[in-house]
């Protein structure tokens, strides 16, 4: 879905229907194609499959074993989160969403999320946007420093929000930032994870 078509879903009294109702461009296995409305569209399966809103599932099955406290998420006119966006939260608490991922699933001993998943939702499966790949709502990488790659999987926010997860290196990166608007945000956010962390990483000093 474009920009446009993105704020008539959050504004429209039933942003399902409106999403279903978008005229089908590419076949099935034709193309891939980010889409928030699709994202949309599972916030409402995990409603319903949950018993309760999206954002109440998110807080008794992920923020609170997290210990995450303060966070806002924003909602769609008819009152639902906004499943592919909006979720607005501090850097630490990103850091903790990585560190489980890192953790195949387990935070500080406990078991949060099946390993299994883990694996299977982070698997890279789409060709994105050059040089990313897509996994089930997670992005997919790999960054060069000096002579060494490293493969990292991050959570992509707009305006150059991310969390990176470089299992190699047991590393968890998290940026802000407010490039909204600025195409080159992607370009920014990973330079500082390739020129700046990555480098001290890599090469700690004595």
């Amino acid at each position: 879905m474009g920009a446009n078509t993105e704020r008539k879903m959050y504004e429209s009294p039933d942003p399902y229907r409106y999403v279903l109702e978008r005229p089908v461009v590419y076949d099935p296995d034709e193309r891939w194609q980010y889409n928030s409305g699709a994202t949309a569209l599972l916030g409402a399966v995990l409603k319903k499959s949950a018993g309760e809103p999206l954002r109440d599932f998110a807080k008794d099955a992920l923020f609170d074993p997290l210990q995450i406290r303060d966070f806002e998420w924003m909602a769609m006119k008819n009152g639902d989160a906004i499943a592919g966006g909006g979720l607005r939260l501090r850097p630490r608490d990103m850091a903790k969403i990585g560190q489980l991922v890192l953790n195949g699933g387990e935070w500080q001993g406990r078991r949060i999320v099946s390993e299994t998943w883990v694996k299977e939702s982070t698997k890279p499966r789409f060709e994105g946007w050059n040089p990313m790949r897509y996994a089930y709502q997670w992005w997919a990488g790999t960054s060069k420093s000096a002579d060494r790659t490293f493969d990292w999987t991050a959570a992509v926010g707009l305006g150059g929000q991310r969390i990176f997860i470089v299992p190699a290196l047991d590393l968890v990166v998290v940026t802000t930032a407010g490039l909204y608007r600025d195409e080159s945000q992607s370009y920014y956010v990973r330079s500082i994870l390739e020129d700046n962390v990555l480098t001290a990483v890599r090469d700690p000093a004595p």
